[in-house]
């Protein structure tokens, strides 16, 4: 496998998200080599909706195009607060291979045909994963979300 292909671009809008990724890799594909590129403002601007959907889309696309331009084999974004711009970023660079962090893990659970709980610690999270997930569903399944309040504060205070 070639650099190209074991380099993998991670797109970050939380501060937390970045030692959490590192991790993931290191135990399960430690051959990887990750360019890490962030916006952290975007997780504070979507909670305090104060920020057009524009402005935000543009920015997760700016993290894409970097990603893009890296070279990168794939393009991980590590936020789920942002799928309608993390596809957009996907139909800009249709040959590329863009994940969001949620992805695989719903196309499994929808898979199981069992109800899933959804477990968030950025609440602004919760609804767009939700409605993904619903747009997703297969026959059976069912998707139920939980913010764990206090969870990013306490990861955050350390």
């Amino acid at each position: 496998m070639g650099a190209r292909a074991r380099t993998v671009a991670c797109c970050h809008a939380l501060e937390e998200s970045v030692p959490a990724a590192v991790a993931c890799f290191q135990e399960l594909w430690p051959e990887a080599n990750l360019v890490h590129f962030q916006d952290f403002a975007l997780s504070r601007d979507r909670q305090s909706g104060k920020v057009s959907e524009d402005a935000i889309c543009e920015r997760i696309m700016a993290l894409g195009r970097a990603a893009e331009e890296s070279g990168a084999g794939a393009t991980l974004f590590t936020c789920s607060a942002f799928g309608d711009a993390i596809d957009a970023v996907k139909r800009a660079y249709p040959r590329s291979l863009v994940l969001a962090p949620n992805e695989c893990a719903f196309r499994e659970s929808i898979a199981s045909g069992r109800r899933s709980h959804i477990f968030v610690t950025f609440e602004p999270s919760l609804p767009l994963l939700l409605a993904e997930y619903r747009s997703l569903e297969g026959a059976g399944a069912e998707a139920r979300g939980h913010l764990v309040e206090g969870a990013l504060g306490a990861l955050r205070a350390g």
